[in-house]
């Protein structure tokens, strides 16, 4: 298992579709949004009998964003939206992951609590395509 955490700045100017689409009906522009971002996690993986394997990510985060971009209705029109500068915003949350490699053929050892002695067993994944082509050939 791995503990991992992350303090970060973001900066994102405003794009030309933002700047087009500005909410005021001024000659001030959008400013750029700025902020931190935190984020604590938890991550690992586990061995599953012979060749599989699980692996696991967890995190939380929390974003202090000043000047977010942001679209919001225009009364003018509705169904459009305009952007505009939202002073502070928080953004937090949790994300998670699981993921798993698994075997789809392999060998085993099935044994009857009755035996004596156990026999190896094969067990495998086959694509069956003869039923296919003698329907094909037998159609013609």
């Amino acid at each position: 298992m791995n503990l991992y955490g992350n303090v970060s700045r973001l900066y994102e100017p405003p794009t030309v579709f933002e700047l087009a689409d500005d909410v005021r009906a001024s000659d001030q522009a959008l400013d750029a949004m700025a902020g931190t971002v935190v984020e604590i996690g938890l991550r690992g993986n586990q061995t599953l009998a012979r060749d599989g394997s699980w692996q696991w990510d967890a995190s939380i985060y929390q974003a202090w964003i000043d000047d977010e971009i942001l679209s919001v209705d225009d009364p003018l029109a509705p169904g459009t939206s305009l952007s505009t500068n939202v002073e502070r915003t928080v953004h937090a949350g949790l994300e998670a992951m699981v993921g798993a490699r698994l075997l789809l053929g392999s060998t085993g050892y099935p044994c009857p609590r009755a035996a004596r002695q156990c026999q190896p067993q094969s067990i495998r994944v086959r694509q069956r395509r003869g039923l296919w082509q003698q329907r094909s050939a037998g159609g013609a």
